[in-house]
Order: structure tokens, then C-alpha cells, then sequence
């Protein structure tokens, strides 16, 4: 499963959920920028360093690899949701920005079950 993979991606390379608030139909959820962002900027690690909040409609608290998975599955048009596409390209902007030069591997990975 693709989420499965996204996970391990994630806990390699330190990105994690800063946050997670539980919204009507899901959540609203912070992942954190990955470890070497971190040590990049002499930050502690429990510091609010992270992309913008996104919504994730998991049922129950989601894992980083579920996040991903959904939000890889919007911006490809397959996801549980159909938002306009502003916002596609400002959530795949804000993924960009989180994943860095990994993202090409992340997308991979997310297409891939």
C-alpha cells in the first residue's frame, strides 16, 4: 500500500505530524519539514516548523503516510475530494516545499501499491 511505503519515507527522513485537529468529515493536519531542515536551522525539534494545514478526511488520527497518500491522490485527481485547481496547485506547491528534492520520490512512491 502506498501509505505504507509513504510512511517509511517519511520516519527515514524525520517528517512527522506537528498537529492534528479534528475537523467535521476529518482532520487538519501540520507535517513538520524533514530532520535536515532542522538541523539546517539549529531548530529544536519539537519547534512549530511546517508546512501550512491541510485537510486529511481519514476516519480515525492519521498517520504521515496516510496524509501524504491522500494529499499525492488529490493532486492526481483520484482523491476523496475534488477542490479547484488553485488549490490542487497550492497543496502540490506546499508538498513541494516540504519534500524538497525527495518529492519526485515520494510521488513515486505514492503511485505504487
Amino acid at each position: 500500500m502506498s501509505s505504507q511505503t509513504l510512511q517509511r519515507l517519511a520516519e527515514r527522513d524525520g517528517i512527522r505530524i506537528y498537529s492534528a485537529q479534528s475537523m467535521p468529515g476529518g482532520w487538519n493536519v501540520h507535517l513538520t519539514y524533514p530532520t535536515s531542515k532542522f538541523e539546517e536551522l539549529g531548530a529544536a525539534p519539537n519547534d512549530p516548523i511546517c508546512i501550512p494545514a491541510w485537510p486529511c478526511l481519514a476516519r480515525h488520527s492519521p498517520s504521515v503516510g496516510d496524509v501524504l497518500a491522500e494529499w499525492f491522490a488529490t493532486i492526481a485527481g483520484q482523491g476523496p475530494e475534488r477542490p479547484p485547481r488553485e488549490v490542487v496547485a497550492a497543496l502540490n506547491k506546499d508538498i513541494q516545499l516540504l519534500l524538497g528534492d525527495k518529492y519526485n520520490e515520494y510521488k513515486r512512491a505514492s503511485r505504487h501499491a
